[in-house]
């Protein structure tokens, strides 16, 4: 899929707004066909079917027994939990868009998911990820997700068994992309890529495990 089919195969799912169409085009992009996928926190998004059609064998790892079961529905086999004894070295990738943070933040659970995540993947495999970041962004959000990670977080827990195969920060931008369907909810009508990680409101990596 071109980027434009791609927007329009992913509105099929739960779009939580425009920021969802950078992370999830970053994702679907930088994930090579036929690999084996497991998607963490996918809720009722599409990435994991589109991932599915792009030939990949995808698995789910979610904690919203609804969310499964949509899943489960569309062909992505999904549980609240998954084998890693059976599973360790199973993986050449795995994903979570906007979800890792969302992991019992206050006892450091993103901290324990990223070590589970080392354990699923093959030598070498691949962890990619959209986060949130940004001083600007902690500062204006009213009501941020449970973890808005500083680049020195990002650092410290990221980076301890992986490093950086490519990383982009990005802000939410007032110019409009012709792919997109703009809701007239959202503040920004797109997303662009800024080289000043000071200015950045998200980032999205593709990590190697070493």
């Amino acid at each position: 899929m071109n980027k434009q089919q791609f927007y329009r195969f992913i509105e099929g799912g739960a779009m939580q707004g425009v920021c969802r169409y950078f992370e999830y085009w970053f994702i679907y992009d930088n994930v090579p066909s036929q690999s084996k996928v497991l998607e963490i926190g996918g809720g009722f998004s599409a990435l994991g079917q589109a991932l599915k059609e792009k030939g990949c064998e995808v698995h789910g790892l979610e904690i919203d027994y609804k969310a499964i079961e949509y899943q489960v529905k569309h062909g992505i086999p999904t549980g609240i939990n998954y084998d890693v004894k059976n599973m360790e070295n199973y993986f050449d990738v795995v994903v979570a868009a906007s979800s890792i943070e969302h992991f019992d933040p206050e006892n450091d659970g993103d901290i324990k998911q990223i070590g589970e995540v080392k354990k699923a993947l093959k030598p070498e495999g691949l962890f990619i990820i959209a986060i949130l970041t940004g001083s600007k962004y902690i500062k204006s959000r009213t009501t941020p997700p449970e973890k808005v990670y500083t680049l020195k977080e990002f650092r410290e827990r990221f980076l301890n068994g992986f490093e950086i195969v490519r990383i982009v920060f990005y802000k939410g931008s007032k110019k409009v992309d012709p792919d997109l369907r703009v809701n007239p909810k959202w503040e920004f009508k797109s997303n662009e890529i800024t080289n000043d990680a000071g200015d950045g409101v998200g980032l999205c990596a593709v990590l190697r495990k070493i």
